[in-house]
């Protein structure tokens, strides 16, 4: 479909949505199908377009995004990520949800490449700075674009687990709500993951192909190691001799449920617009006030309800600006990511290929993922086997914002590991030498177990141990780190029973909610995907009633 423009945004509406990545147009859509009609979504990058030719991923070319904790290569620590090879499922942009959009920050031949290299992305923006190089720094940011993150990720879908959510700093009604029934039918992780069931057309955990079913035989087998297939929402075809798929996109489900992108009547998206202040009076929510791209003009809508979704930091930024809550908001934290790359040369027999993952304990606090990527022409596959770790909320992690004399204020992030983060840090070391202990002698590894230096400084990042290991001699490993920020899961600073009202609204100031893994008071080891879609849906339809 060709887009609409925008010459004006409306001038009053009674929802206004900051941000249409994920939580933001999952909040959307879930309020149009509340009944809520008068609504716009403000983006500040530009729309992807939905009529032009999107990038396939073919053998040999580069694939999309891999983000830290879901497989492999990770896209926000990589400048060269692996490429796709051989039968293995090809990822492909489909109506805006799932690549890099023609025209909304690449250009010509070159934009699959551009899509898993972050710091070639005009829409990259990061709105603060670092007290802790490279963490929180480098290529790593915010890249704006409608869509946001849902454009990048790869669908993984898992809850957080009953060890970290059944923490008392979670709201107990939120838990309810979460695992054990709303409104008066079942949980919202049930609601959600069956959605997402219906409309990848599968069963989420199904392995993807006969090499991933091997892989997992092989791992439960003679490696002797508790995997799980993972759970995906993906909707797969196949395009002659090679399978493609999506990931689910909330953009498809705004779209389907009557939301449109550009026009002159709500509800719609508006792209390149920045939104710079709440307005708030006698402690309810106004308005916003944003500003064009490429303009320091600022425009103004009247609205009743706010919900922020535009990424923590902004989020917390922006009820910074107008709440009581104080300048420096503690609690930041992202998943912590390590874990090693080896080579190995497959001898002329079919390699396994695929993904799998071991689920956290409470006392490990790390699922622990392994891939193994189909044999290149030379005959060598690498293995990538990760960890992603619960970073606990604490004063190691933490925003301040610098009042001035306009807005938006300025941020400064710093960056930290408390002690409960260390142990954490080397629980999941021993988890990774375990795995390669079972690996070993599958695929004729060296004696030497990966090695690694500090977390925070002192070992290779991603595409360091990337460039490393094609180097290396087959069955040696390359340990890495990944900087904190760089797992693009960053959250904690706004949660719920603290900042929020367990509704999701900021405590003080009527009409103004928050959504996103900001809003987790604990994060637990899973991706934050599944619950960021649960909690909108769930913040919708308490505005919904309030309308």
């Amino acid at each position: 479909m060709a887009l609409a423009r925008v010459s004006t945004p409306p001038r009053r509406c009674d929802v206004v949505v900051v941000g249409a990545g994920l939580s933001g147009l999952e909040a959307a859509a879930e309020l149009l199908r509340a009944g809520v009609q008068d609504i716009v979504v403000l983006e500040a990058g530009p729309a992807t377009r939905t009529d032009e030719p999107r990038p396939t991923a073919k053998n040999g070319e580069t694939r999309p995004a891999q983000r830290n904790d879901e497989a492999g290569p990770a896209a926000r620590n990589s400048e060269a990520a692996p490429t796709a090879q051989n039968n293995e499922p090809k990822p492909i942009a489909r109506n805006g949800e799932a690549g890099p959009a023609a025209g909304s920050g690449g250009a010509g031949p070159d934009l699959a490449a551009d899509w898993n290299r972050p710091g070639r992305d005009p829409a990259l923006w990061r709105p603060w700075s670092s007290d802790r190089l490279p963490h929180y720094g480098g290529d790593y940011g915010i890249r704006r674009k409608v869509g946001g993150r849902s454009l990048y990720w790869r669908g993984i879908v898992l809850p957080i687990e009953d060890w970290a959510l059944g923490d008392p700093v979670w709201p107990a009604a939120v838990r309810r709500d979460l695992g054990q029934g709303w409104r008066g039918g079942a949980g919202l992780y049930q609601r959600v993951l069956r959605d997402l069931g219906d409309w990848s057309g599968r069963a989420l955990e199904a392995p993807r192909s006969p090499n991933e079913q091997a892989l997992l035989d092989l791992l439960t087998g003679a490696a002797a190691l508790r995997v799980r297939p993972v759970p995906v929402a993906r909707r797969y075809w196949a395009e002659g001799s090679r399978v493609c798929w999506e990931p689910y996109g909330p953009l498809g489900r705004w779209m389907d449920a009557g939301g449109r992108i550009g026009g002159e009547a709500t509800p719609l998206v508006v792209p390149d617009c920045t939104v710079v202040e709440i307005g708030v009076a006698a402690a309810r929510v106004t308005g916003v006030g944003f500003r064009r791209a490429g303009t320091r003009e600022r425009h103004w809508i009247d609205c009743g309800f706010v919900v922020l979704a535009a990424a923590a930091v902004e989020n917390a930024r922006l009820v910074a600006q107008v709440g009581p809550g104080g300048r420096s908001f503690p609690g930041l934290n992202d998943h912590l990511r390590q874990g090693f790359l080896v080579r190995t040369a497959a001898g002329g027999r079919p390699a396994p290929a695929g993904l799998a993952f071991l689920p956290a304990t409470a006392r490990q606090r790390s699922n622990v993922f392994v891939e193994a990527r189909p044999a290149d022409a030379a005959g060598f596959a690498v293995w990538d086997v990760w960890g992603i770790g619960e970073q606990e909320r604490s004063d190691f992690g933490r925003v301040s914002f610098e009042a001035t004399t306009g807005v938006p204020w300025s941020s400064r992030i710093t960056a930290g590991l408390s002690p409960r983060d260390e142990v954490t840090v080397e629980a999941q070391r021993r988890q990774l030498r375990q795995v390669w202990t079972g690996l070993r002698p599958l695929l004729s590894l060296g004696p030497e177990p990966p090695r690694f230096g500090g977390f925070l400084a002192g070992t290779p990042t991603y595409p360091q141990a990337y460039e490393q290991v094609l180097n290396a001699e087959p069955g040696r490993p390359i340990a890495y780190c990944a900087p904190l920020g760089s797992v693009d899961h960053e959250g904690g600073l706004t949660p719920l029973g603290d900042v929020l009202h367990e509704s999701g609204e900021v405590a003080g100031i009527s009409g103004l909610f928050v959504v996103g893994p900001g809003t987790f008071p604990r994060s637990g080891a899973a991706n934050p995907s599944l619950t960021t879609f649960a909690l909108a849906r769930r913040t919708a339809r308490t505005i919904a009633g309030e309308t």
